[in-house]
């Protein structure tokens, strides 16, 4: 845990060994770690998709709300990054930069009157 928020830059397990101060030790069993996926992501999503139902079932209106972002990045080597549009440039000359896009989504439900209730 320590070398996960004291490691600088790109956050590798070689990074993250290192900045624990483990980097002249045995890296197997760090390796062994990270080799393999520990969680079951589809039993967290069965969890997470029946409380929301259980909390809406009784809503009239749903509504969902969406973030579009972009990040700006200049590494080359940065995993997700690609060059797209830029949407701020002038509409008679297409820019390009290197960027990140994130999409987050979160909704809301009514039961009735002027309540909403957070879902997710």
């Amino acid at each position: 845990m320590f070398g996960t928020f004291n490691c600088m830059g790109r956050h590798t397990v070689t990074g993250i060994i290192s900045a624990a101060g483990n980097q002249f030790e045995d890296w197997s069993s760090v390796y062994r770690i990270f080799s393999r996926r520990r969680i079951d992501i589809s039993a967290i999503m069965k969890v997470i998709q029946s409380n929301v139902l259980k909390e809406t079932e009784n809503a009239k209106h749903i509504i969902a709300h969406m973030d579009d972002t972009i990040i700006k990045k200049t590494g080359k080597h940065i995993p997700g990054t690609s060059w797209r549009r830029d949407p701020l440039g002038p509409p008679f000359h297409t820019n390009f930069i290197r960027e990140t896009h994130i999409s987050k989504t979160a909704s809301t439900a009514s039961s009735g009157g002027s309540e909403l209730k957070y879902v997710s």
